[in-house]
């Protein structure tokens, strides 16, 4: 799953946290918003972005 976008307020990420977990869903970030999904959950893939990270 690719998540971005603005909007999201704290329901929002953790019904999309309930719901990654629940489905056991890979998940990356799109560009500048790493902050929508906890990096440290073990379905955090990285992030989305315009050149490659160097982590």
């Amino acid at each position: 799953m690719v998540v971005g976008g603005t909007g999201w307020d704290r329901a929002a990420t953790a019904a999309l946290q309930r719901f990654v977990v629940a489905n056991d869903l890979p998940v990356a970030a799109s560009f500048r918003r790493q902050d929508l999904f906890d990096n440290r959950d073990e379905h955090y893939v990285g992030q989305l972005g315009l050149g490659a990270c160097p982590n």
